[in-house]
């Protein structure tokens, strides 16, 4: 069942013209888990789905969190991944 257990509690701008180094750095520490959802993830499987994947940024500061508080696999699902389309935007 879908269950709303993250939450942003960082006030951080939009990422549209971001490249991925801006990304990374603007999400970091940007989401916990709920209080009241810290118990029920424990050794838990999470799915994250989101609706548009571009460099991973959010999915992967979003599964570091999951981690933390205790979700022992985390994976997502997107329904469309932008394509790159200059070096700015990978990883190295």
């Amino acid at each position: 069942s879908y269950l709303p257990i993250c939450e942003k509690v960082k006030d951080n701008p939009s990422q549209t013209e971001f490249n991925f180094k801006q990304r990374k750095e603007n999400v970091l520490n940007a989401y916990t888990v709920k209080p009241e959802f810290r118990k029920d993830i424990k050794n838990k499987t999470i799915l994250i789905v989101d609706d548009v994947i571009t460099t991973c940024a959010t999915i992967d500061e979003l599964s570091k969190t999951l981690l933390k508080y205790g979700a022992s696999e985390v994976y997502a699902l997107s329904f469309a991944h932008t394509q790159v389309n200059n070096n700015d935007n990978i990883e190295k």
